[in-house]
Formats: structure tokens, sequence, C-alpha cells
């Protein structure tokens, strides 16, 4: 018997378990449940490109991808404001299941609670002609940020309903009229790359390439525009705010009305754009004196006429000289290779970059060149304003003084991609001396200019030369001699192979007193030595040179020995004005031709006593 009972008590057991794993293949969990809620919301948010809201009170939000743009297809037809599209379809592809509810859990009066027996919103996003994504939007739920949501009934499936975490009630909640753009262009200024404004009396084109090209000024006249007036206009054309709206009425008829003669305050802006698929066209009525930030506009990639405001309204309204760049010069230092120079007074200066160093041809060859001023000439040119658009013509060119340009300056940039690209600037003056013209040899325009600018464009070929008068390395030093007018001389001997420095005033050896800090800092001062700026003092600094007021030579061998043969690099000091510690003195290195200037404190640094506190 007890045998019969355990049997009987073994195979129920077994009917048990088998039912519990056939019910749990059979009937699917609440994770499982879940799972596939969390697939239904699931929204490819780059994928949608319609979207159709349906409200409980049976309004309708019906919003669609177009050509780029995000447009409002129910109730009314306009561009949609990008960033509450935005924010809808970031709330729908972001949906996160909290819990699956059961009707049956709930009583009528806690049903009704959800806002699912009459749902506030139905929802469907799709891609193309797919449905992505459907449900009915409940209330909000007791969680933060959260909400009820059913997925709606199909076939013999009941319904499914589920707490979520959501933003999308805050994301519906704008009134439908709120969805329309506020502004009455949208698109990112970097995207423009033409700008057309017609008026009865004419027509002004502005045009680029792409986003990093300059503008230019294609109508009526081909020449540069100021990159910070096409700034301010884009500004201010991309900041006009509709404050209302109203559907235009339609003819009730196909028939033309009659051409009516230009309006003068009419204003119509064509905008060009690569992603556009065709020109958008702007029309804005003058503002008026009373109210000049608030005028109408009609656009045609909008249907609706708009009231407008803008601080900057104004703007739009301008003569084609306002749009002119009214810097002389836009030239990328970065990209400078070559310079040339030619006057009436002075022999040509020929620049060139060559393995990132500025070189100049001076007595048929290339020496360093002052990069420096290189910089400094075109940052300052491209910092100089136009006082004057002169003449749009080069007719004639006598009175400008550029039939025989005083100056000629020429320049090369080479850009990193692309071609190099030539510019010449011709300079010249009025008979008498008194205003200042410049020209670009490849346009007709002819500019008058301050003469400040000239300071910044010497003729003289030595004022570009570089200002390094002595190199040489500690290495290949063999001697430091010092004469300082009527002082007894110093002379410095060094061995390069253990460093060690000699010392002697007068032929009497101090050695023991040298501070050799002092005497490295010394040699390192004149292993670099570069001059102030160079003279164009000729004959007279020649004359102060004869009888120098310091000398300083320096004995330079083959570096990293103390024997061998050796030579001289001398250089020769002397006040500007004789018998008197000037600021200023001139300079110059052994019989070279040039003269340059330098301190008097240099000078000092030089003549300081390399022996210690104790022994000075």
């Amino acid at each position: 018997m007890q045998t019969k009972t355990t049997l009987l008590l073994l195979v129920l057991a077994a009917a048990t378990i088998g039912g519990i794993v056939l019910l749990e293949r059979t009937v699917p969990s609440n994770r499982d449940r879940l799972e596939a809620a969390a697939a239904a919301f699931s929204v490819n948010q780059k994928a949608v490109d319609h979207i159709e809201v349906r409200f409980e009170d049976d309004r309708q939000l019906a919003l669609a991808q177009k050509d780029g743009f995000w447009r409002i297809a129910e109730p009314y037809d306009d561009i949609a404001d990008p960033d509450k599209v935005a924010r809808l379809i970031a709330a729908l592809s972001s949906i996160e299941v909290i819990e699956a509810i059961d009707r049956d859990e709930f009583e009528d009066e806690g049903w009704k609670m959800t806002g699912l027996s009459g749902p506030a919103a139905k929802v469907r996003a799709l891609s193309g002609a797919n449905t992505v994504a459907e449900f009915w939007l409940g209330a909000a739920a007791p969680l933060e940020n959260s909400a009820y949501l059913m997925l709606p009934p199909s076939g013999n499936e009941p319904e499914r309903a589920y707490m979520v975490r959501t933003d999308l009630l805050n994301a519906l909640k704008a009134p439908q009229q709120d969805w329309r753009d506020t502004k009455l262009i949208h698109l990112p200024a970097d995207a423009i790359t033409k700008l057309t404004f017609t008026q009865p009396d004419g027509q002004i084109e502005v045009a680029r390439l792409d986003a990093k090209s300059p503008w230019n000024l294609i109508k009526p006249l081909q020449t540069r525009a100021g990159k910070e007036r096409i700034t301010e206009l884009l500004a201010a054309l991309l900041n006009l705010d509709i404050t209302a709206s109203a559907l235009p009425d339609l003819p009730a008829t196909s028939t033309q009305p009659p051409t009516a003669p230009p309006d003068p305050d009419q204003l119509k802006i064509t905008i060009e754009a690569p992603g556009l698929p065709q020109p958008w066209e702007i029309s804005l009525k003058k503002p008026t004196a009373d109210a000049p930030t608030v005028t109408t506009a009609q656009c045609s990639h909008r249907r609706a006429h708009f009231t407008i405001t803008s601080k900057a309204l104004s703007q739009l309204w301008f003569e084609p000289n306002d749009l002119r760049d009214d810097h002389l010069t836009r030239v990328d230092t970065e990209t400078l290779t070559r310079v040339h120079i030619t006057s009436t007074a002075f022999p040509e200066v020929e620049i060139k970059k060559e393995n990132d160093a500025w070189l100049i041809n001076r007595h048929g060859k290339w020496d360093p060149a002052n990069g420096e001023r290189v910089i400094r000439s075109f940052t300052a040119l491209n910092e100089s304003k136009v006082r004057e658009f002169t003449s749009d013509s080069a007719s004639d060119l006598v009175p400008f003084g550029l039939a025989t340009p005083f100056l000629t300056l020429s320049w090369t940039e080479q850009p990193k991609t692309g071609a190099p690209h030539d510019s010449t600037l011709h300079l010249g003056q009025s008979a008498d001396a008194t205003a200042f013209y410049a020209k670009y040899e490849s346009e007709p325009f002819i500019y008058r200019i301050n003469a400040n600018i000239l300071p910044d464009i010497p003729p003289d070929p030595l004022k570009w030369k570089g200002l390094n008068v002595m190199r040489f390395s500690q290495f290949a030093l063999r001697q430091i001699l010092i004469r300082a007018g009527s002082q007894p001389p110093v002379t410095l001997g060094y061995d390069s192979t253990t460093s060690a420095w000699t010392c002697s005033i007068a032929d009497k050896n101090v050695t023991a007193d040298l501070d050799r800090k002092k005497a490295d800092m010394l040699a390192g001062m004149l292993g670099r030595f570069s001059a102030q700026s160079w003279s164009a003092a000729g004959a007279e600094a020649y004359q102060a040179l004869q009888n120098p007021a310091l000398q300083v030579q320096v004995m330079l061998g083959e570096p990293g020995k103390n024997t061998g043969p050796t030579r001289a690099a001398t250089l020769s000091f002397a006040p500007t004005q004789p018998g008197v510690v000037t600021a200023l003195f001139y300079g110059k290195l052994n019989d070279g031709p040039d003269v340059f200037y330098v301190g008097k404190e240099t000078l000092a640094k030089i003549t300081a006593s390399v022996l210690n506190t104790e022994a000075k």
C-alpha cells in the first residue's frame, strides 16, 4: 500500500512539474512581455521621417520630413520648429518600459486615471510607408517623468498597457500653432553660398564657393566683399523673428491678376545653399520710420504671410559699396612664400621663404631676411582700412599717380591645397603728395589709402635684412677681445675641449678672479648677437665708425678643437652723436657694407666686468 501511494505521489509530482514547464513555455513571462514592449516602442530617430499625432479632442498634428527640413503637414502647411521636432523624436526614441499593467488590476475609476480609456494622444511614427511605432499615450504616471502607454488592439490580441519613462507628454504639450518655426529663415550661416538682393533700382549679388572661401561681390561690381559686413548681413537675415502669420487669400479662379508696378519699398532676397533643392525667395516690405523694427514678409518655401521683427532690419537695405571689403589686403601670412618690392628710389627687394626660413637677395646671394618684419608688415596691411572707394574705372591713372607708381608690392600665397596665388598692389600719390592711392594690377578699382601704412612697406632692401648680426657656437670659440675707449683691453681665452676660461687685463693674468658664469653669459650673448634695426645713415655712420668707442673681436676655430686655424669676427660700435653716450649706437661687423643700430643697454652688458665681485 505504501508502495502504491509513493508511486502515485511521484506521478502527480511529475505531472505538476511538466505542467509548469509547459506553462512557462506557452505563456510569456513578465520579462518577455517587457522585452516585447521595448521592441514595439523602439524607434530609430534617424530613420523616422513622418509623425502623426491625434489628440483626444480630435486635434491633429502631422510632421513630415521633406528636402532635409521638417514641415508641418497638419493642421497647416509650414516649416516646423526644429527644436520641438528634435525633442519629440528624442522622446520617441528613448521610451523606457518600467512595468506592464493589467486592466483587471484596476477599478474603473483607477483605470480612468491612467488616461488610457480615452487616450490623450494616439501616436504613429513612420519611415517611408512603414509604421515603425504606434501606441496610445495616456496620462502621467506616479513616477517622475513617466506616463502610461498602450499598444492599440490588433486582431484577437488583448490590449497591452505599460508604465514607461518618457518625455512625450512634455514634448507634445505645445499648442498646434506653436509648432511653426518662428525664424523666418532657418539655415546655418555656413551653408549659404549666394545671396541676391533685388530692388526696383537694381540688383546686388554676393557669392562664395563654400564656407571656407571668401565672399565676393558679383553684381553690380566684381570685387572682394567685406567679411565682417557679410557676417552682419547674415546675422540680420537669419534672426528675423515671426510674430504673426496669416494664410494668403487664394484666387477663386485661375485668372492671373494684372501685373502691378514694382514697389519701391519691396526687397526680394534670394538665398542659395547646396542643401536646398531650389533657391529660397523672401520678399520684405521696407519698414516705416514709425516702426523701424517691424515689417511684413513672404517666402517661397512657406505658404503663410508673416509679420516679422528684428532690431537689425534696416541693415538689409544698403548700397553696393556698403558690402565692399574695406580692408586693403586679406593676406594669410601663414601661406606667404614670396615678397617683391620695386620703387623709384631704391633697388628692388626680393624675399622668399625656404624651409620655413625667410631669405633676402642681397648683392647676388641669399642672406637671412627679417621674417618678423614680413609678418608684421602684412599684418599691418591687413588691418589697414580703405579711406575711400575713389574710382571703379582705371581709364585715367595719372591723377592718382598710378600711371607711374612710386612703389609696387607683389606677393605669392601658397595654400596647403591648390595652386599658388599671386597679387600685385601699386601705390601712387597725388601731384601735391597730399593723397595716396592703391590699385591691384588685376582690378580696375582705385582706393584712397592712409599714408600711415607706408612705413610698413619700406622700399630700402636693408630694412628687410635679418637682424641676426653674428651667430656662432661656443664650441667654436677660442678668444674674445674687448677694447672699450681708453680702458685696458680685456682678453678672454676659451678651451672648448675642457670648457676652461682664462682672462687677462692689459696683459695681466687675472684668471683667478674670473667669474666663469659671467664669461659664459658674455659668450652666449655674442654668439646670438642681433641688431635692433638696420641704418640707412650711410656716410654719417661710416664716418662715426672710423673711430669706434667699442670693439669686440671674436676668434673662432673648428668646433670642439683648441688648435688649428682661426678666423676673426670684429664688431665695432660708435655713438650716433660724436662724444655723447646716445641711446642708440651705430654698429658694424668686420668691413661689411651694412650698418645697424644697437641700444646702449646691450653695450653695457658687453663691457660689464667679468671678474667676481671681490676682484672688481
